[in-house]
């Protein structure tokens, strides 16, 4: 496995459009769509209060936001200014030991090519702005930079049971 692919990416915010002075984002939610070609999965990743700081964030921290039932960890990395979106994912895989699952975990960076905004209409006299991947490249690579493997002592512990297992 070397890359995961980014299908989907969406930032949204309310900016205050105060007194004619460029708009201030005073709030950001973001969503990830991120398709994981080694188990075949799609991950829908959604995070409120989104800081876009280039610091590792867990995906879904206190109830802000959502971390996929298939991810034993998520974190992302979000840096609008450089253009840089990465993840730090960790899945199980019983496929071949139900028994014996092996926890898999990937670290993927991708280097965004730009983003296009629309100003919607938004609430009261705080315009939506909805950020996204450009319409001519509706999605980017995420390149596979670690990828480390561990077999576990007993079968995976999430979602529901499979009807092999």
């Amino acid at each position: 496995m070397t890359s995961m692919l980014l299908q989907d990416y969406e930032i949204e915010s309310f900016a205050n459009a105060g007194d004619g002075t460029p708009p201030t984002d005073l709030r950001k939610n973001a969503t990830f769509t991120v398709y994981n070609d080694g188990p075949g999965d799609t991950y829908q990743i959604s995070v409120t209060d989104v800081p876009t700081d280039g610091i590792w964030h867990e995906c879904a921290s206190g109830g802000s936001g959502s971390q996929p039932q298939q991810l034993a960890l998520c974190q992302y990395l979000l840096d609008r200014a450089q253009g840089i979106l990465a993840f730090t994912m960790q899945w199980h895989c019983d496929d071949r030991d139900p028994q014996h699952a092996i926890l898999f975990t990937a670290t993927a960076v991708a280097q965004l090519p730009g983003e296009e905004c629309d100003t919607l209409e938004g609430v009261g006299t705080e315009p939506l702005i909805r950020c996204h991947l450009p319409r001519n490249a509706s999605t980017a690579v995420l390149n596979v930079d670690s990828l480390t493997w561990e077999s576990t002592t007993g079968p995976m512990d999430r979602g529901p049971p499979l009807p092999w297992v």
